[in-house]
């Protein structure tokens, strides 16, 4: 009585599916971890009331219908590299907010995922997903991707009056879209081949801003704001904004924030000397 958390590893070989759990397990087990590739049957898992985290590790190559009976489910994970397929009921968990795909051979996600409370959207060497969804819903905060071959982002998700972390990294970008208007976001980490900037930008809330743009970018958009602290771009930008001087240094874990920024030896002579001196060397020339 009162187990909270249940893990199925790769050595239950004999473990095909959950036995009947006493009804005072059931009610109190709110984590699962599987790493089995032999449970078949998963009729028990998805019949667990109280369960608020679902871990899905790699060993595992299927993971059937019928997840949306998971009615507390707030936190799901899928490691499985032998996944190819999702549930197709996934976007249906009524209170799902977090959601963590890693290196699992899925292609797409449900056009559905907006209709789900998400919050969290995590996606991690997904090598075959090259488009997210039109609509990521009402509430999502956080979007973060890693080695997902994005090429576009949803036109939606750039003007979310909801989103405050966007980190795309390692995609494929080509361009922004039009619009990059965010009341709320906070935090924005960029790489990929794009070109140029949305023709509207306006992020009031920022208050950090990394790009590695493949070199393909020469100049930024406006992004300067109270809120702002921490801006490191590594592309030949032809001008920089001379009030990133103001920028302070600062540790953040081990990293050194404020002002990491490269540019041109044009950019940097177009500088006055008042300007130049105030970035006291901080400024490095693209070589």
């Amino acid at each position: 009585d009162g187990m909270t958390e249940l893990i199925v590893s790769e050595w239950a070989k004999a473990m095909t599916g959950l036995p009947p759990l006493p009804e005072a397990v059931a009610r109190t087990l709110t984590r699962v971890e599987v790493n089995s590739t032999k449970l078949t049957d998963w009729s028990g898992m998805y019949a667990l009331p109280a369960l608020r985290e679902f871990l899905v590790d790699e060993k595992v190559s299927v993971l059937p219908d019928g997840i949306a009976a998971l009615s507390s489910l707030t936190h799901l994970t899928i490691k499985g590299k032998r996944l190819k397929n999702l549930p197709a009921d996934l976007a249906s968990l009524p209170v799902l907010t977090h959601l963590t795909i890693v290196n699992a051979p899925v292609t797409a996600l449900p056009d559905t995922l907006g209709d789900l409370p998400l919050e969290h959207l995590s996606l991690s060497w997904t090598k075959k997903i090259k488009v997210l969804p039109d609509r990521l819903g009402a509430s999502l905060r956080i979007l973060e991707t890693d080695f997902v071959p994005l090429k576009t982002l949803p036109a939606d998700l750039l003007t979310s009056d909801t989103l405050e972390v966007l980190r795309i990294e390692n995609a494929k970008l080509s361009k922004l879209g039009t619009r990059m208007v965010s009341p709320r976001l906070r935090e924005v980490v960029l790489s990929g081949g794009f070109r140029k900037w949305p023709a509207e930008v306006d992020l009031p809330a920022l208050e950090a801003f990394t790009v590695q743009a493949d070199s393909k970018i020469t100049a930024l958009p406006d992004i300067w704001g109270p809120a702002l602290r921490h801006v490191a771009v590594h592309a030949p930008l032809k001008s920089i904004d001379p009030r990133f001087a103001g920028l302070d240094s600062y540790m953040e874990g081990r990293t050194r924030m404020g002002l990491r920024v490269t540019c041109t030896q044009a950019a940097f002579d177009a500088l006055s000397d008042a300007e130049q001196a105030a970035f006291a060397g901080r400024l490095k020339i693209w070589q």
